[in-house]
C-alpha cells in the first residue's frame, strides 16, 4: 500500500473545525427531542390520539396517549441510534469515513424530508419514518469524525470533547426553533434544514480527509529520545513486515515516549487483535454493561417535566427546572469542553472513569429529592457528566481497541446498548399507570446499577492498563 499523502497542520485544523461544526448541526439532533416535543404538541401533532376533549383542550398540555406517543417516537429514534452502529462501523471500515458521511448525510436529508411531509395513513406515518432517518443519519456523520482525534494525537482527548460536544450541543437547533420560531410550520422547518446535509457533502468531497487518520504518521519523537526509546505501537496492530492480528510483534513504547506522548496506560491494551477477540474481551464486555446502563440518561430527557413535577408539586418549580434542562444542556456540551479535555488528556482514563462514577451516583441521589436546589445540582452535574460520558466511552474504544476495527467494535457495543433502550417503552407505560407516575423505584434501580457498572469498568482499566504508568 502506498503511503498515505502528508496532511499539513492547517488543513488538519479546517477538517477538525468541519467535523465539530457538521456534528453540531447534525450529529445527535434527535436527541433534542425535550426541546422539539413542546412544538410539535403546540401544532397538534398526535392531537387526534386524544378521546377527552376537556383533556386536549388544556394549552400547550399532551394528553396521556398523546405524550406515550411522543415518548415512543424518541425511544424508537434512541434505539434506531444505537441500533444502527455496528453497520454503519462495518460501513466505515470498509468504505472510509468520506462515503460514509456522504452516506449519512443523504439520509439526514431524507429524514428531513419525510418528517416535514406530516404525512399519516393507516401503516404510514411520515413522523416516525423521517425521525427514525434523522436517527441513523446524524451518528452516521458523527462516526466517520472520530479518527480526526488522531490528526493531532498528543491532543486527541481535546479534539474528541470537541467532536462530542459539538454532538451534545446538536440539540440546540430544536432549542431554537422552540425559542425563536416555535409558530413556524414543522414542514418550513424540516425541508429548510435540508440545507445542513447538502452542504455537509460538498465539504466530505472538497476539504474532508479520505482515508482515516491513524494517529503515528502524525506523531513527532524528539531527537533527544534514542531509537530504542521511539518505538511506537501501531494502530493498526502490525510491526513493520508483521501479520495482522500478530500482536507480539507490536513494539511496547517505553516509559520515556509515553511520558513524551502523553500516552493513556489503557493505550493499546489490544491493540491489534482480531475484532472477534476484541469483541470477546472483558474490556469490551465492561464497556458495553457500562454503555447499556448509563444510555438509559435519555428517558430523562423525554421525562424531565413529569419528573420535576413529580418531585417538586410546584408547576412553576416544574417548568423552571425543566427549562433549565432545555437551555443548559446544549451549551453544557460546549462550555464543558476543558473540561472534559483537561480529565482525558491530563487524568487519563483511570481517574475519568472514577469522575464518571461519582458525578453519576451524585446525579441519581440528587434526583431523587424534592429540594428544589438539589435538582438543580442534578440537573447541572448531568448536563456536564453525559458529554464526559460519550467521550469517555469513544476515547476509551480507541486507545483499547485501536482504529483497524473501530467502526466494528465500536458499533456493536453501541448497537447492544441500543437493543436495551427497547425496554423504554414498557417503562414509561410502567411509571404512567401501574406506579402512578412515581418514577422513584425506576431512578434508585439505574443509581444501583450505575454505579456497579462503573466501578467495575474502572476496576477493568485499572487492573488491565499497564500499572506502573498509572500516578496517583
Amino acid at each position: 500500500m502506498s503511503p498515505s499523502p502528508v496532511i499539513s497542520p492547517r488543513r488538519r485544523v479546517v477538517q477538525i473545525a468541519f467535523g465539530v461544526v457538521f456534528c453540531l448541526f447534525c450529529a445527535g439532533i434527535n436527541f433534542g427531542f425535550a426541546a422539539l416535543k413542546p412544538v410539535l404538541i403546540r401544532q397538534g401533532v398526535y392531537s387526534d390520539l386524544c378521546e377527552d376533549d376537556r383533556e386536549h383542550n388544556v394549552p400547550h398540555h399532551a394528553c396521556k396517549d398523546q405524550d406515550l406517543q411522543l415518548n415512543f417516537l424518541f425511544t424508537l429514534s434512541a434505539v434506531f441510534t444505537n441500533v444502527s452502529a455496528l453497520p454503519i462501523g462495518m460501513t466505515l471500515d470498509r468504505l472510509g469515513p468520506r462515503w460514509t458521511s456522504i452516506i449519512g448525510a443523504t439520509f439526514f436529508a431524507l429524514g428531513n424530508f419525510m418528517f416535514g411531509l406530516q404525512y399519516r395513513a393507516p401503516g404510514i406515518d411520515t413522523y416516525v419514518i423521517g425521525y427514525i432517518l434523522l436517527s441513523i443519519g446524524g451518528p452516521m456523520t458523527f462516526m466517520p469524525t472520530l479518527h480526526l482525534s488522531n490528526a493531532f494525537p498528543t491532543h486527541s482527548g481535546t479534539i474528541l470533547s470537541l467532536l462530542t460536544g459539538a454532538f451534545d450541543a446538536s440539540t440546540i437547533p430544536f432549542l431554537a426553533y422552540n425559542v425563536l420560531a416555535p409558530d413556524l410550520p414543522v414542514r418550513t422547518w424540516f425541508w429548510t434544514y435540508m440545507i445542513i446535509p447538502a452542504l455537509l457533502i460538498a465539504v466530505q468531497l472538497t476539504v474532508a480527509p479520505g482515508h482515516t487518520y491513524q494517529g503515528d504518521e502524525f506523531r513527532v519523537i524528539p531527537a533527544e529520545l534514542s531509537q530504542d526509546d521511539a518505538r511506537v505501537p501501531l494502530l493498526n496492530g502490525s510491526a513493520s513486515g508483521g501479520e495482522y492480528g500478530a500482536v507480539s510483534s507490536v513494539e511496547e513504547p517505553s516509559a520515556k515516549v509515553k511520558e513524551h506522548l502523553g500516552v493513556d496506560p489503557l493505550y493499546g491494551a489490544i491493540h491489534g487483535r482480531p475484532a472477534g477477540k476484541q469483541i470477546a474481551s472483558t474490556f469490551f464486555l465492561t464497556v458495553v454493561t457500562f454503555w447499556i446502563i448509563h444510555m438509559q440518561v435519555h428517558p430523562f430527557e423525554t421525562t424531565v417535566g413529569a419528573q420535576m413535577l413529580f418531585y417538586m408539586h410546584s408547576v412553576s418549580r416544574a417548568d423552571s427546572l425543566t427549562t433549565l434542562f432545555n437551555v443548559a444542556l446544549p451549551f453544557a456540551g460546549i462550555l464543558g469542553v476543558p473540561f472534559v479535555a483537561f480529565l482525558l488528556d491530563k487524568q487519563g482514563s483511570f481517574r475519568s472513569s472514577l469522575t464518571i462514577m461519582v458525578a453519576g451516583a451524585l446525579f441519581g441521589i440528587f434526583g431523587l429529592t424534592s429540594i428544589y436546589e438539589l435538582q438543580m445540582l442534578q440537573i447541572l452535574i448531568l448536563v456536564v457528566f453525559r458529554p464526559l460520558m460519550y467521550t469517555f466511552v469513544s476515547d476509551y474504544a480507541a486507545k483499547s481497541f485501536g482504529f483497524e476495527s473501530f467502526g466494528t467494535v465500536y458499533g456493536l457495543a453501541n448497537t447492544i446498548a441500543g437493543l436495551f433502550n427497547l425496554i423504554l417503552r414498557p417503562v414509561d407505560v410502567l411509571v404512567k399507570e401501574n406506579l402512578r407516575g412515581n418514577f422513584t423505584p425506576v431512578n434508585v434501580a439505574l443509581v444501583v446499577l450505575g454505579f456497579i457498572s462503573s466501578a467495575a469498568l474502572g476496576w477493568r482499566i485499572w487492573s488491565g492498563g499497564r500499572r506502573q504508568f498509572m500516578k496517583f
